[in-house]
């Protein structure tokens, strides 16, 4: 399958300049693709968000981890970098699941940024040799939107490889 670069807007996309139709068995593997992929990024938007809006709107909320905000700088702290970082994030899971092109990119932020934080947080509770409940919650779901994420990356390559080797 020949694929020739078009540019729209500042992002290059990949048509398909071969006219013959993609067979049955690669259309239903690339459909099951995208919609895990899609899928998968826009539970990352929305866990994000709400994180996002959660620690904008309330900060304290942090003391559930046993963290105080001991004045408003904390505050303004808390709020700037992670209800902005949550919200910034899930705009940009948002934007992927929107665009097909950017599925690749947004899985692989996904998988690395939550990998990232699953691993140092397991790596911290070593350190510290001490750990809740509620952390190990987090470190859960952070390890699983990691997976999920690689697991939608790896699938949508394969699929990508088997529908290159069965249109030659």
């Amino acid at each position: 399958m020949r694929r020739r670069l078009v540019q729209h807007g500042t992002v290059p996309l990949l048509r398909r300049t071969n006219p013959q139709p993609a067979s049955k068995d690669t259309l239903s593997l690339m459909s099951m693709n995208l919609s895990l992929a899609r899928v998968s990024l826009i539970l990352s938007a929305c866990a994000f968000c709400g994180f996002g809006l959660w620690l904008l709107i309330h900060p304290e909320a942090l003391s559930l981890l046993d963290l105080q905000l001991d004045g408003p700088a904390a505050r303004i702290e808390v709020r700037g970098y992670y209800g902005g970082l949550g919200l910034g994030m899930a705009a940009f899971f948002a934007v992927c699941a929107t665009r097909e092109p950017w599925f690749s990119a947004g899985l692989l932020a996904q998988g690395l940024s939550l990998g990232g934080a699953a691993l140092v947080r397991v790596l911290a509770m070593s350190l510290e040799g001490t750990t809740t409940v509620l952390l190990l919650v987090l470190t859960s779901l952070e390890a699983t939107g990691s997976i999920i994420g690689f697991a939608a990356l790896a699938r949508r390559r394969s699929v990508r490889v088997h529908a290159s080797r069965s249109s030659r």
